[in-house]
């Protein structure tokens, strides 16, 4: 009895041993990437180090929100960084404090960043108004050098661009950060991270993630080694993309002024003003592809059937496809289509045409809902007595003019237009785009 005990219990330190050793392994690979740990003990570090102030939000009729995170949470730390000195600087404040302790705590150790992953000198003050798919990329500067005031700090708006058409992240009701600042921080490898200590700090686990390649905030689950308060619902999130292959030195590789770092961004000219638009790096190209239908005129949308020639169809179909050379939700501000037409009209002189042609247009304004104008034109052949395009008899030249208008809806696109073919007549068209 006594083996048979001693055999159990030897089995159960195997399994303990075991799953001891699981859970460790499981736990280095989850947050093996020593830059997102990293950043997330900088949002912990900031969020013991401030106290946020509801009365200097401009709510001071509200009470503080909890302070999951104070120094004393961290005093051994706080004791060894203060060397020669008995005290730490802390502040009471709002969320640009928490953004700019977090940054000039980045800049001061900027060596030890880059060699936990941080790429050169990218880290910035995010910020934004009432506009949560508008990101500005900002640093403190002097009375000398600035480009606005915010909570009484001089700060610069670099002149290369700042401003990255991204959605922010979301606060737990789902509503995304307006009116807000936290922090950018580049990974060497080119994809850029996000925290924000103020959230950090009210919610008492580290709100951080990284910026997608669609242009939103992903917020991403924290270890749990940085957080105070973890509930269940931070298992739904999603781990933060695993490092990649780390990009070469930029041209600014070795320039520490913010306004040389960010010239390597990406951005467009717009055609009408020449304004440079940077973007954020993570942006990418896209197509734009569109269907479309023509209804001629005067047959209605209900009955497409030719009155003038009983049993033939009118009906238009049209295929295109615009590049959007900067990512799915930055429009450049040219609309350069590339079209392919077949109409199947009998409206006067009976003919059926295949046409190529070329919309070009401008797209108004840079985010997700703008509404953009375009005309075009194109050549092509028409025939007589048949639906197959270019088989039949009595081929023709045929030419087509277009007027029409575009609206964006994140990666979707509705188009609505005129057109006239000199075989066909007017025809209005409706179309659907995606982005793929």
């Amino acid at each position: 009895m006594i083996l048979f005990w001693k055999e159990i219990l030897n089995k159960m330190k195997k399994t303990l041993l075991i799953f001891t050793l699981f859970s460790v392994l499981t736990s280095t690979l989850t947050f093996a990437d020593t830059f997102t740990d990293a950043i997330q003990d900088l949002a912990m570090y900031t969020a013991c180090i401030g106290q946020y102030s509801a009365t200097q939000a401009g709510g001071g009729w509200y009470d503080d929100p909890q302070d999951f995170y104070t120094p004393q949470s961290i005093a051994s730390r706080l004791e060894r960084e203060s060397g020669n000195m008995t005290r730490t600087s802390t502040f009471y404040g709002v969320c640009f404090d928490y953004a700019q302790f977090a940054w000039n705590y980045v800049k001061s150790h900027a060596t030890w960043y880059r060699s936990q992953g941080m790429r050169e000198n990218q880290f910035w003050i995010a910020g934004n108004h009432e506009d949560s798919s508008q990101i500005t990329l900002q640093y403190p500067g002097d009375r000398n050098n600035y480009t606005t005031i915010q909570n009484g700090v001089y700060v610069k708006i670099p002149d290369a661009g700042g401003y990255c058409s991204v959605r922010t992240h979301k606060n737990l009701s789902g509503r995304r950060a307006t009116h807000h600042a936290w922090i950018w921080i580049l990974r060497s490898d080119g994809v850029q991270f996000w925290i924000d200590p103020t959230w950090t700090d009210n919610l008492g686990y580290v709100v951080y993630g990284y910026v997608s390649d669609a242009g939103e905030e992903i917020q991403c689950r924290p270890s749990r080694n940085y957080c105070v308060n973890y509930p269940n619902s931070l298992n739904n999130l999603p781990l933060p993309p695993q490092m990649g292959q780390v990009q070469p030195p930029s041209k600014t590789a070795n320039s520490t002024n913010p306004e040389e770092t960010i010239k390597d961004a990406k951005f467009y000219v717009d055609i009408i003003t020449g304004k440079k638009i940077y973007v954020s790096p993570e942006a990418k190209d896209a197509l734009l592809w569109s269907i479309g239908f023509h209804i001629a005129k005067p047959a209605s949308l209900f009955n497409q059937m030719n009155t003038e020639n009983p049993g033939k169809l009118n009906f238009g179909l049209s295929f295109s496809c615009e590049a959007i050379p900067i990512d799915v939700n930055i429009w450049h501000s040219a609309i350069f289509t590339w079209q392919i037409d077949y109409f199947a009209f009998a409206n006067g002189e009976a003919a059926n045409a295949l046409l190529f042609d070329i919309n070009l247009g401008y797209q108004f304004g840079l985010n997700y809902y703008e509404f953009g104008i375009y005309v075009g034109g194109g050549i092509g052949a028409a025939i007589d007595g048949s639906y197959i395009p270019l088989i039949g008899d009595n081929l023709s030249f045929a030419w087509e003019w277009r007027v029409g208008s575009r609206l964006m809806l994140n990666v979707a696109a509705l188009r609505v237009e005129l057109t006239y073919m000199n075989k066909t007549g007017y025809a209005a068209g409706f179309y659907v785009g995606l982005l793929l």
